[in-house]
C-alpha cells in the first residue's frame, strides 16, 4: 500500500474545496515535519512538512491566507513520534489558514 496517493487526496481536497462557500475558511494544524521530509514522515512519527501541506491545497484551489506560530516549539527537534511521552502535547505545530476563492 503506498504511503501517499494522490487519487484519494485528490478527492479529499475537490470535496473540502467543494463543500465550502465561495469566501469559506479551511483551517489546517499539524505538526512539523523538518523541511524537505515532505510526507515522508506521516506514517513513522505522525508529521508532516508544512511547505508541502501548502502546496497541495493552493493546488486543490485554494488561496493561503495566513498562518499563526503560536504552537511551534523551537525546542522540538522534529525528529520523534508525536506521542512519545517527553515530546506528546510539546511538539512544534503550524496553524494554516486558506479561503476558498470569491
Amino acid at each position: 500500500t503506498p504511503l501517499y496517493s494522490s487519487a484519494a487526496s485528490d478527492v479529499y481536497k475537490r470535496q473540502i474545496f467543494e463543500s465550502l462557500n465561495p469566501g469559506g475558511v479551511y483551517g489546517i494544524l499539524d505538526h512539523n515535519a523538518k523541511t524537505g521530509q515532505g510526507i515522508d514522515n506521516c506514517h513513522d512519527i505522525h508529521r508532516i512538512e508544512k511547505e508541502f501541506v501548502i502546496a497541495e491545497v493552493v493546488s486543490s484551489g485554494f488561496i493561503f491566507d495566513g498562518e499563526s506560530t503560536i504552537l511551534e516549539n523551537p525546542e522540538d527537534e522534529l525528529i520523534d513520534m508525536v506521542f512519545e511521552k517527553h515530546i506528546r502535547d510539546r511538539t512544534s505545530r503550524f496553524i494554516l489558514k486558506f479561503k476558498k476563492p470569491e
